[in-house]
């Protein structure tokens, strides 16, 4: 009985202290940072300067060039087959994107809770990479409509068959 007043005594003084206006200032100042590092974000373009341009050319060029080894990949990949590398493969099917969620979520709420700045700081920082770089993913992938590799297409129409600005739920290459 001592043991569940005093945990109940411990749990309600935590909260009370969580709940503090202090608290209600961080989260509003970490959401007006984490607008502020957006807008820093998707304008930095136009503040780019010629080097930056040349380094985001050469950046753009490596990695759209890179489909051209598609083929050459799949090739590789279903000669090398086996249950094993299959499962390997296939954690991306267990690690989603709620887990992201829920992980970042907890980071950011750990620090918070524990009054620890580092960590809070922490999870604002992996909570924008996320949603910044999803944003972006998001964006490109609709705007260039390739076709995705498991799709019905045969695998030497795939590299160059794209439905651009196309809503990927109309896209006859749904997974």
């Amino acid at each position: 009985m001592k043991t569940k007043m005093l945990s109940f005594a411990l749990g309600l003084l935590l909260f009370t202290n969580f709940l503090s206006a202090q608290v209600f200032d961080k989260i509003g100042n970490d959401f007006n940072d984490f607008l502020k590092t957006g807008g820093d974000y998707f304008t930095a373009p136009l503040h780019f300067e010629s080097n930056d341009w040349r380094n985001a050319g050469i950046a753009a060029a490596i990695v759209g060039s890179g489909f051209l080894l598609d083929n050459t990949a799949r090739s590789y990949s279903q000669q090398n087959h086996s249950n094993f590398k299959d499962d390997l493969f296939d954690i991306d099917q267990y690690y989603t994107t709620k887990y992201v969620v829920i992980a970042t979520a907890g980071i950011y709420g750990f620090g918070l809770f524990a009054n620890n700045d580092g960590v809070r700081n922490l999870g604002v920082q992996l909570g924008e990479s996320v949603i910044y770089a999803g944003a972006v993913t998001v964006t490109l992938k609709s705007l260039i409509g390739r076709s995705w590799p498991y799709n019905h297409l045969p695998l030497t129409m795939i590299t160059f068959h794209f439905h651009p600005v196309t809503p990927r739920s109309h896209l006859l290459f749904q997974r």
